[in-house]
């Protein structure tokens, strides 16, 4: 079992929102970090949300202020979809073991 942080960064966000028509991410995010807890089963590469636990999710602007998360309490469904995203996308990728890109990733 291992935590893992993820950044996703602004031009995956404003590509992901461009997809999502009611999105409710707010306009002013310009990084989501994501810090997931990953059980190791194999499963979770067809099913990103399976054998992890999302542990927290921050959103800053382009200054590096988190947003409140009351900006964006609407936005639940497409931050779930872009953190499975994110998460298939750390699974299917796999870094070289010890490096620090295999826990922390940026898309």
């Amino acid at each position: 079992m291992k935590l893992i942080i993820i950044t996703i960064c602004r031009a995956t966000i404003d590509a992901f929102k461009a997809s999502w028509p009611c999105h409710g991410i707010p306009e002013d995010a310009d990084v989501i970090v994501i810090a997931v807890h990953d059980h190791g089963i194999p499963e979770m590469l067809q099913h990103p949300g399976a054998g992890c636990d999302l542990v927290d999710l921050d959103i800053e602007d382009s200054d590096g202020v988190m947003l409140d998360r009351d900006t964006y309490t609407d936005a639940g469904a497409a931050l779930s979809a872009l953190v499975d995203d994110a998460i298939r996308g750390h699974k299917t990728q796999p870094m070289e073991p010890g490096t620090i890109a295999s826990t922390h990733r940026s898309y």
